[in-house]
């Protein structure tokens, strides 16, 4: 089992903040919230930015792109998948569609193809909470890291995404809480998990599932409430403050992030830390 550790080189948001300063502090408020015009202009602003974010001279190692969670969208996922491939000419393998799971996913396929390092790029829209219950549109952030796999560490155990157009009935991540339990023994130390309190937070019913490996030690950390919804940049965002930060090392050994988008899917990924002293 192989941990890992990121660095965020590229990070181009509408909160025009450092990565670590926007996840230790969280966005000012202050943004200026644009017009929705259509999820046609949202596809196509996203492909825009792709072909900005990265020239074909920048590849020098694998690539994965990370992009909007499109699970029902054949068309625009079709439209994504053509403007990229002739840009860069990449495989459609090395484009994932999960939205904030998808950098989850990333670390899986670069475990499965023996990738020492691999650099992702990240695009998706950026939404704030809004006083009406609701989501404001802030516009199309891109970020580009770097994921290298070292012995020590964070590593991935554990991930599944599940789609589904009616989250609140089908429940999609139950039955992968209930995996999780069968993975080891060790407790669940750290969740980080949506929060956003507006759209769903149907994940809570899901806990009690998890009883026998969650106690009043576990941290619970709902980035949403700070960051809003940034998508497969908000997956990126996430594993990198699970890696970089010495608060989570050492001291945990079992984290797990839930992720969500309302009426699309649902997922759930697992990470155990890896010591000098398991790799010896």
């Amino acid at each position: 089992m192989s941990a890992f550790k990121i660095s965020i080189q590229q990070f181009d948001t509408p909160y025009k903040v450092a990565p670590e300063v926007l996840i230790l502090e969280g966005s000012s408020g202050h943004e200026q919230v644009q017009n929705w015009h259509s999820f046609d202009a949202f596809i196509y602003d996203c492909i825009v930015k792709a072909k900005s974010v990265l020239k074909e001279s920048d590849v020098q190692q694998p690539l994965i792109w990370l992009l909007p969670a499109l699970p029902f969208q054949t068309d625009h996922k079709t439209l994504f998948i053509n403007s990229l491939q002739q840009r860069y000419g990449i495989a459609v393998e090395q484009m994932i569609f999960e939205g904030a799971n998808a950098m989850h996913s990333a670390i899986a396929l670069a475990k499965e193809q023996n990738f020492s390092a691999f650099d992702v790029v990240a695009i998706d829209g950026v939404f704030k909470a809004s006083k009406h219950n609701g989501f404001e549109y802030l516009g199309i952030a891109a970020c580009k890291a770097c994921v290298e796999f070292t012995q020590v560490g964070w590593a991935l155990q554990s991930t599944s995404m599940c789609s589904s157009v009616d989250i609140a009935k089908h429940q999609p991540i139950h039955a992968e809480l209930e995996h999780i339990l069968s993975l080891n023994e060790q407790k669940i130390d750290l969740v980080f998990a949506p929060g956003n309190g507006l759209e769903s937070d149907d994940w809570v019913s899901y806990l009690p599932v998890l009883s026998k490996k969650i106690n009043e030690q576990t941290m619970f950390q709902l980035p949403n409430y700070k960051l809003g919804k940034m998508g497969a940049i908000e997956g990126v965002v996430n594993l990198a403050s699970l890696t970089n930060s010495s608060l989570y090392a050492e001291r945990f050994g079992q984290a797990l992030i839930i992720s969500q988008e309302y009426n699309k899917y649902q997922a759930v990924a697992s990470y155990l830390w890896i010591s000098k002293e398991m790799c010896n």
